[in-house]
Formats: C-alpha cells, structure tokens, sequence
C-alpha cells in the first residue's frame, strides 16, 4: 500500500472570530464624591461594559485557539 495522504481543501470555510469594540466608558463626575450615588451608578455601568467586553475578548480568543491558531 502507498502512503496516501488525505487531500486538504484549499479553501476552509472557518467562522470569523469577531472581536468586541472597545466600549465607551461613562466618565466620572469630578464635582462630587466617589462614593456619591451618581458616580457609583457609573461605575457599576463601567463594571458591566468592562466585563461584556472581556467576555467578548475571550470567546474571540477561544474562536481563534479552536482554529488551530498559535
């Protein structure tokens, strides 16, 4: 028997791997405390889009790692 090799197609059809845009982050209100109730809303409002946009960053990566990409 000949060590036949099984043909690989030149054209792949792999699922684009988007990845997330940077979110907009609401600013600060400098004029009162930290801890005031305006600026804790944003903050929590920060939280959640930072961590969308780090959930959107990994399951990019894991799209990319199941491609066989380094």
């Amino acid at each position: 028997g000949g060590g036949r090799q099984a043909s690989v197609p030149s054209i792949l059809n792999l699922p684009d791997c988007p990845a997330p845009s940077a979110p907009v982050l609401p600013g600060l209100d400098a004029t009162e405390p930290l801890d005031s109730p305006a600026n804790l809303a944003r903050l929590l409002d920060r939280d959640d889009r930072i961590r969308a946009y780090i959930d959107g960053l990994n399951a990019a990566l894991r799209c990319e790692q199941a491609r066989g990409k380094p």
